[in-house]
């Protein structure tokens, strides 16, 4: 036997078949459609929102139009990268030793 799957509606309270949207409002019913819905719409928010100072400051340095300044931002980021990674890893096996 088949299963039949109904929606209600929350918008209007019509009963619809297994579709995405309701038949007489268009709004969406179903959950994945709803979720998908409002994942496009935290991703605009977050699009929305100005960039952080550290942002703006990497960007402008990553695209310098000086290959010198360039290429010192790219050492000091790798270096700032190992240094971080090592206390890290140092932190990690403090953690790990102590229980």
């Amino acid at each position: 036997m088949a299963t039949i799957i109904q929606r209600r509606c929350t918008n209007c309270g019509t009963w619809n078949g297994d579709v995405d949207h309701c038949e007489n409002c268009n709004n969406p019913i179903s959950i994945k459609e709803i979720e998908r819905i409002e994942h496009i719409k935290k991703e605009e928010i977050a699009a929305q929102q100005p960039k952080e100072k550290l942002e703006i400051f990497i960007d402008k340095y990553k695209q310098h139009p000086f290959f010198m300044v360039r290429l010192i931002f790219f050492i000091l980021n790798s270096i700032f990268m190992v240094f971080m990674g090592i206390g890290s890893l140092i932190a990690y096996f403090i953690a790990w030793t102590a229980g």
